[in-house]
């Protein structure tokens, strides 16, 4: 009796663990934004037809080539990504790599560009933020921002634009 009952045992833990480790392997990768593109858009450097929307996860990286726009919408947020640009999202936000990218959101999401960290100090804003390597600007059309660089920070009422310069010579 005590066999039948260890096999019994036995087969309801691999029953369990089939039907439970998938699904937790599952809800880790689960996306947590959706993609919209038109034009000759690339996601982790494949081309993807246009005028296709897509799952994205954390850690994907979006390229817009010209007269190419992508729209990122997720829980309370929307990113518009300009022609030759380059982000990557991130579950917190995004970073901009290159381009212009404009952020609409109601539930506080962060944007990072180089050593830029762009905060808010409320959940609801619109900005805009764009790079090109050597200068970094973002811009405040809503809502109060929070710009960092971990060691200096700057508030951004709505209506003003803050200049960044990477130079090393202007440090």
């Amino acid at each position: 009796e005590a066999r039948m009952s260890d096999k019994v045992v036995r087969k309801l833990v691999a029953v369990l663990l089939i039907v439970v480790c998938p699904s937790t392997f599952l809800m880790a990768e689960r996306p947590s934004a959706m993609l919209y593109a038109t034009g000759a858009v690339t996601l982790n450097g494949i081309r993807i037809p246009a005028a296709k929307s897509m799952s994205l996860f954390a850690g994907d990286r979006v390229d817009t080539a010209d007269a190419s726009v992508v729209s990122i919408n997720w829980s309370g947020s929307s990113l518009v990504v300009d022609p030759n640009s380059s982000v990557q999202y991130q579950s917190d936000g995004f970073s901009i790599l290159k381009g212009t990218a404009r952020v609409r959101t109601s539930k506080g999401m962060s944007a990072h560009a180089g050593p830029i960290s762009v905060l808010l100090q409320s959940d609801t804003a619109l900005f805009d933020v764009s790079t090109d390597g050597n200068t970094i600007l973002v811009a405040s059309r809503e809502g109060t921002l929070t710009v960092t660089d971990g060691i200096e920070t700057a508030t951004l009422e709505p209506g003003f634009t803050a200049k960044v310069s990477l130079d090393s010579q202007d440090q």
